[in-house]
């Protein structure tokens, strides 16, 4: 997957202010990544709903049951982000540009696919994603992206 390159855009990458306007509470990069993970299935689920609406119902149940059990499985480490120097930096613009660029691009990739077959497949990534693994996988993305700017410094 393209994580490891978005890691490493967002290593490199440097917050830029917009002069004369009041700083907003800058999202960190541990509120990123997860809510980049949870909201991912989203323009996937846009897409299948286009190209095969009777999936539609199917489909936003799944996710909705998705949504509730990434909440529930990341809550401890959304609490967590303050105690890591690194995940509690400001999200550099330049990450989230990098970040929907190769949303982007997965998009336009599973445009190209049998849209049924692609759908189906969304459809039960989604039920069988588990709390455990909602966690390893964002437990997994924290620990690459920290080794990951502690080696660039």
């Amino acid at each position: 997957m393209h994580m490891e390159r978005a890691v490493v855009v967002l290593v490199a990458a440097l917050t830029l202010a917009t002069p004369g306007l009041p700083a907003a509470p800058a999202e960190t990069v541990g509120a990123l990544l997860l809510r980049l993970q949870e909201q991912s299935a989203a323009p996937f689920i846009q897409h299948c709903n286009a190209k095969v609406p009777e999936l539609r119902r199917a489909l936003e149940s799944e996710y909705s049951r998705f949504s509730k059990k990434f909440q529930k499985a990341t809550a401890s480490l959304r609490s967590g982000i303050k105690a890591n120097a690194e995940l509690s930096k400001p999200a550099p613009r330049e990450l989230i540009a990098q970040f929907e660029q190769m949303n982007k691009e997965s998009l336009a990739q599973s445009q190209a696919l049998d849209p049924r077959s692609f759908c189906t497949t969304l459809k039960s990534n989604l039920s069988q994603a588990t709390e455990k693994s909602i966690q390893e996988n964002m437990q997994s993305a924290f620990a690459q992206y920290t080794a990951l700017a502690r080696q660039s410094r």
